[in-house]
């Protein structure tokens, strides 16, 4: 599974995270769940917009564009998101932070973890973090097990929830996360009993509505 990672620029702004923080909550909430997909190794609907710097594309609302690159199959660095229809930016101050080797990949020299982004969000944003319950209750009801166990990982960090986990699921409360994003993938049925154990207390029900899978983003 690849490690997800925004940039970060030598005066110490972190473009991709400005970004997702002036979304709605419904956008907020797909980008997260495009970054679930893609943490559980599902690069989702992509294109190459060259010198190692990829598109992935999100066909919900106005359309999203997350512009990111990658170090083989472990790495994956968020460099800026923008809306469908806009262009790329060109140059340099999209590659901020990135040196090309000889074989074309590209590396990150400072970095700042994806999920903790989502997580100080969901930690304060009582709307978001409900949003991000209900987008993972939708993945898991069709079919989404995989990128779930990360929506789930970020809320029930956000929540403080470990005690709560390991109570619906028997696992020690200190290793919650770990069994939660580890190649040894948890069960549905562990999924759904800390989901249900979040909803209890946030206090609130979900409406699952189930998507077509070819058009889920």
């Amino acid at each position: 599974m690849p490690t997800v990672a925004n940039s970060v620029t030598p005066d110490g702004t972190v473009p991709f995270e400005e970004w997702f923080a002036s979304l709605d909550r419904a956008a907020m909430t797909r980008v997260a769940a495009a970054l679930a997909r893609m943490r559980d190794g599902n690069p989702g609907d992509w294109k190459s917009l060259g010198d190692g710097v990829f598109e992935r594309r999100i066909h919900a609302g106005p359309g999203y564009r997350l512009d990111y690159g990658r170090v083989g199959e472990e790495f994956v660095l968020l460099l800026a998101g923008r809306r469908s229809g806009r262009a790329a930016t060109s140059g340099e101050p999209r590659r901020t932070g990135w040196n090309t080797t000889s074989e074309g990949s590209v590396m990150a020299t400072l970095t700042k973890s994806a999920d903790e982004m989502i997580v100080s969000r969901a930690a304060t944003d009582e709307e978001f973090r409900r949003s991000l319950l209900c987008e993972a209750a939708a993945m898991l009801a069709n079919g989404e097990a995989g990128p779930a166990r990360f929506v789930i990982a970020d809320c029930v960090r956000a929540m403080g929830a470990e005690d709560a986990a390991a109570a619906a699921t028997g696992w020690p409360a200190e290793s919650v996360i770990d069994s939660l994003t580890s190649e040894d993938r948890p069960t549905a049925a562990a999924l759904a009993a800390i989901l249900q154990r979040l909803r209890e207390i946030e206090g609130i029900v979900f409406e699952v509505r189930e998507r077509t899978p070819e058009l889920v983003a």
